[in-house]
């Protein structure tokens, strides 16, 4: 059996279908500035993440939660173990969640 063509497998068609590769980004926020929780913000995309939003004009406060705390400027940590119950108390006031957090230690059988 052999592979569907390329265009099928991305999902591509053509025609009406396909992407418009032309069209301009999407507006900027233009709402009032978030509150931005991000889990797993010690982890290397949450640094990246939460540094990023720290930067954003339409961010107004970025909370780091991770079980260990980062190297990432400008945000508030909150040190506690995603899993616990208590981690809805501590978000209280967050507008977005942005999930980075991952169990590393979760086997697969």
């Amino acid at each position: 059996m052999s592979s569907p063509p390329s265009d099928v497998r991305s999902g591509l068609t053509g025609g009406e279908d396909a992407p418009d590769t032309t069209a301009s980004p999407p507006p900027a926020y233009g709402g009032r500035p978030l509150t931005v929780a991000v889990t797993g913000a010690a982890g290397v995309l949450g640094e990246r993440v939460a540094a990023r939003l720290v930067a954003s004009p339409g961010v107004k406060k970025v909370l780091a939660v991770d079980d260990r705390r980062g190297e990432v400027p400008g945000v508030q940590w909150r040190i506690l173990d995603v899993r616990d119950p208590a981690v809805a108390e501590r978000l209280a006031g967050v507008d977005v969640v942005v999930h980075l957090a991952m169990d590393l230690g979760m086997r697969c059988v």
